[in-house]
């Protein structure tokens, strides 16, 4: 929990420093303003603030799979040959076994987490989740969903932190997003009984969300402070977006 306590300093040191905290001047050619006028501008629409999320809609919504079912069944390319592959994928079966663990450590054997890694059976679990979850999808066969929501529910059942050292920021931001999406995709499916789904969403509240928002807040003062140290503050905070927005949308934004 070292690395928690770190994070919950810093926001605090944020704000002790907030009215030093400035940006450095740059010292190369100022580039110059385009003036040209433009006659046509082009406006992205979009959906109103007060709009209800429509699910599922992470990586998938119901139109891509009619398309996609479609396809299949047709046996068209390249879906066909995509669709082979996945079956075969020994993540897509339903002999496939979860193995939650109670935490799940990435950057472990160190100060901050004495326990040795354990990251893969998350990342192959809620591959193996995502991969059932789309053959029930495509085929309509309810066994598939059965097994994806096994293992989601085995690991909100189990699993209560995500621990490690600094590269603990690369678990919760991967796996958080993978388990949204996988939780996502079975939203809509009706033996995912409502106790179990409540649960699902409070462990992905509880143990993702509230450190993707800590890592946000740490990561705000230390390129603020570091400014020349941008290296990893580029990378680490598109994972924690990637692990942030999905989790919004799934618990956040709803119904």
């Amino acid at each position: 929990m070292k690395h928690l306590r770190f994070y919950l300093f810093l926001p605090a040191l944020c704000i002790l420093f907030a009215g030093s905290c400035s940006k450095k001047g740059t010292t190369g050619p100022i580039t110059p303003v385009d003036t040209i006028p433009v006659s046509t501008i082009k406006y992205i629409d979009t959906l109103s603030g007060n709009s209800p999320f429509v699910h599922p809609g992470g990586l998938h919504i119901t139109e891509d799979f009619t398309r996609i079912k479609a396809n299949v069944n047709a046996g068209t390319e390249p879906w066909i040959s995509g669709w082979n592959k996945l079956i075969v994928n020994s993540h897509a079966q339903l002999t496939y076994l979860p193995h939650p663990t109670v935490k799940i450590v990435r950057g472990g054997n160190t100060i901050e987490e004495p326990d040795p890694d354990n990251y893969s059976y998350a990342y192959n679990d809620v591959a193996a989740a995502y991969q059932t979850a789309i053959r029930w999808k495509v085929t309509g066969n309810a066994a598939y969903a059965d097994k994806s929501i096994q293992i989601l529910n085995a690991w909100a059942a189990t699993c209560v932190k995500v621990s490690g050292d600094p590269n603990v920021a690369l678990a919760f931001g991967i796996y958080g997003y993978q388990f949204a999406v996988a939780g996502e995709l079975m939203r809509d499916y009706s033996g995912w009984m409502p106790a179990d789904f409540l649960a699902y969403q409070q462990w992905m509240l509880n143990v993702f969300m509230l450190q993707t928002i800590l890592f946000w807040l740490a990561m705000r003062i230390v390129v603020l402070t570091f400014s020349g140290q941008t290296g990893i503050y580029a990378i680490w905070p598109l994972l924690w977006q990637s692990a942030f927005w999905p989790i919004n949308a799934k618990y956040i934004m709803r119904p």
